[in-house]
């Protein structure tokens, strides 16, 4: 496997399905639950029965959809550096990704994947940074942390871990109620706090760059 690969198996495929839904995806609340009393609920929860959040991720449509933000990824950190190199006499720029891999894997990469629905590669996990030091100066920007990188991985899995605890027992009390609207906002509400610790990431890392350069230039 590749960067940020996810496990594969067989699922049947529909005829037919909405667009941005891929053919292996199962519907999560089937065509029966949409009449009466109870598709009034799950509407009024926010659900409809053709909108890509009622069709479950499966490893499919995950690869499927890794693969296509892998694409554009690596598109975009190729025009950046074509940029970068005319800017600074060959500098380069590398991707730090602020949920390292480790998170993306196992346990942790079927929560963010799958329940989620989230992705490595979407722009709030991803910051491009000098390869270098002297491009960084250049630049203004923090040097890229290469191996270091790995250190924030402990971190990043007490939030991701924190985050699952807490979706389970809102999950577990809307199966028990059925007011799936609040596992719907518990579950954007989990999604923006990985994001958010993502920026915080981000900027603390900034803030020990200019330090370090600081007491490199008092030595």
């Amino acid at each position: 496997m590749g960067l940020f690969g996810f496990g594969r198996k067989k699922s049947a495929a529909r005829a037919s399905v909405p667009a941005g839904v891929h053919p292996s995806q199962p519907q999560i609340f089937p065509a029966e639950l949409w009449q009466g009393e109870m598709g009034e609920m799950l509407r009024a929860a926010g659900f409809s029965p053709d909108d890509p959040s009622n069709f479950a991720p499966t490893p499919e449509s995950i690869d499927a959809r890794v693969a296509r933000d892998k694409l554009a990824h690596e598109a975009k950190l190729a025009e950046i550096n074509r940029d970068v190199a005319a800017r600074t006499d060959g500098g380069a720029m590398l991707a730090f990704f602020l949920i390292p891999e480790p998170c993306w894997n196992g346990e942790m990469g079927d929560f963010l994947l799958r329940r989620l629905q989230m992705s490595p590669y979407e722009d709030w996990n991803v910051a491009f940074l000098p390869d270098d030091t002297p491009t960084a100066s250049l630049l203004g920007l923090p040097r890229h942390p290469l191996d270091d990188a790995l250190l924030f991985a402990e971190d990043a899995e007490k939030i991701i871990r924190k985050a699952m605890a807490k979706l389970d027992t809102v999950r577990a009390e809307a199966n028990r109620t059925h007011q799936f609207g609040d596992y719907k906002q518990e579950q954007d509400a989990v999604k923006e706090i990985i994001r958010s610790y993502a920026q915080w990431l981000l900027g603390q890392y900034g803030e020990l760059w200019k330090l370090h350069t600081a007491r490199s230039q008092q030595a």
